[in-house]
């Protein structure tokens, strides 16, 4: 039979002290404002929280209703809509962007979304940078798919929105 034990009477007494001690300190007025404090300061973050939200909402349909594309701390978020970019980034993926400091700066394999002629937006790598007879830079862009071909209209630097950073895939 396993060993069993008893508390003891002296046990039980200082049981009660400890738990006697602790409902003094929690009902003292140093813990009582220290969780007060807690709770307007978790009530502040939270109103903070809503503000920026309601700011950042209003900011983008402004934005929008510009016929601008909106950014969030200079973050540009898109979706690609087209198959064109498999299996890199799929169909239905969120991409993060940034636009970029030089766009005649770019280089070949970045990964890049502007407007089309057509007034489109897409998502492209860069396969060649081309130097024009003026001296300017121009880009050739195409489909990571391998069914895709490349592009045939040349990409002007500045048709170019931002350049790829992240992916954020929602499917």
């Amino acid at each position: 039979m396993p060993e069993s034990r008893w508390t003891t009477q002296e046990e039980i007494e200082a049981m009660r002290l400890v738990i006697a001690r602790e409902k003094e300190r929690v009902a003292s007025p140093a813990s009582r404002f220290g969780r007060s404090l807690v709770k307007w300061l978790g009530r502040a973050a939270f109103l903070a929280l809503v503000l920026v939200l309601v700011f950042t909402f209003i900011t983008i349909q402004i934005t929008k209703s510009k016929g601008e594309t909106p950014s969030l701390f200079g973050i540009y978020l898109f979706m690609v809509e087209s198959g064109s970019m498999d299996p890199t980034i799929p169909r239905g993926t969120v991409i993060m962007a940034r636009k970029p400091d030089d766009p005649t700066a770019l280089g070949k394999d970045d990964i890049v979304t502007f407007r089309t002629l057509g007034g489109a937006v897409a998502t492209h790598r860069i396969v060649e940078v081309l130097t024009l007879e003026n001296g300017g830079i121009a880009y050739r862009t195409k489909g990571d798919n391998p069914d895709s071909s490349p592009d045939l209209e040349i990409l002007d630097p500045d048709r170019i929105l931002a350049k790829f950073v992240a992916k954020i895939p929602l499917s």
